[in-house]
């Protein structure tokens, strides 16, 4: 009431005989507190309305639609890999059952085991681009000056690690005869854990080893040079406008 009675005199005090003549001009501003119960309340605890003025750069937060066409490239590229090897390993089945002499159901089992992997190695590459976009997200509200929400990156960090444990576990199931007579052929999706103190802890949470054959992968965690410009020419204009808010 005393926030709204202040506003009567300043508007008073600057309309003039306007104002006087109609005092009910300051209305807009008013619940009319006199007449309703608790009106103290009321005026002291009234918040501003939600409005976008309030989000000055959600835009640095959210990936282009070219950045995610990219990303999504790049898993095309990384996936084809291993549902070129899911089919290669569906023809080789067939092959060792002998062609037109085939037995029906042990051909429909091969068959439907390689639509499982299919399906598995998509919604890796679903899972993937999902947590990808999260990451850049992370980074870009990091880059924006706001608070790193670290249970956030590590849930992140978890998930991929588990998406990895599939992939080398489908790896090997469609390597086939192969991947048994030459293990270490997996080597590059490895660190050698069982050769690293812990091992069996590791080996729930191995990252790839740095190597040009994981370039697929090991790329799509790095910002190209373009995003990087564009993300500095973004908070250059920002920061003149005194954004974001200083924490002092």
């Amino acid at each position: 009431m005393a926030i709204i009675s202040g506003i009567r005199k300043q508007r008073t005090g600057s309309a003039g005989a306007e104002s006087n003549a109609n005092p009910k001009g300051l209305d807009k501003w008013s619940t009319e507190p006199d007449h309703s119960p608790n009106s103290r309340q009321q005026t002291t605890t009234t918040m501003p309305a939600s409005t976008s003025e309030h989000k000055p750069f959600p835009e640095l937060y959210e990936p282009d639609d070219q950045w995610k066409a990219e990303l999504k490239e790049k898993l095309s590229v990384a996936f084809s890999d291993m549902l070129l090897q899911a089919k290669q390993k569906l023809k080789a089945d067939l092959t060792m059952l002998d062609g037109d002499g085939i037995d029906p159901a042990k051909r429909k089992k091969s068959i439907d085991e390689y639509q499982a992997s299919e399906r598995q190695i998509k919604s890796f590459a679903a899972q993937s681009f999902r947590v990808e976009v999260e990451k850049e997200r992370e980074q870009r509200r990091w880059a924006a000056g706001l608070e790193i929400r670290t249970e956030r990156r590590a849930d992140l960090g978890n998930e991929q690690m588990a998406i990895m444990s599939g992939i080398r576990k489908q790896r090997t199931a469609s390597a086939g005869a192969e991947s048994n007579a030459n293990p270490k052929g997996l080597d590059k999706w490895s660190t050698e854990p069982d050769h690293l103190p812990n091992s069996r802890q590791q080996t729930t949470t191995t990252m790839p080893a740095s190597t040009s054959e994981h370039e697929p992968f090991l790329e799509l965690y790095e910002p190209d040079d373009q995003w990087k410009a564009e993300l500095k020419e973004k908070l250059s204009v920002a920061f003149c406008y005194g954004y974001p808010p200083s924490n002092h």
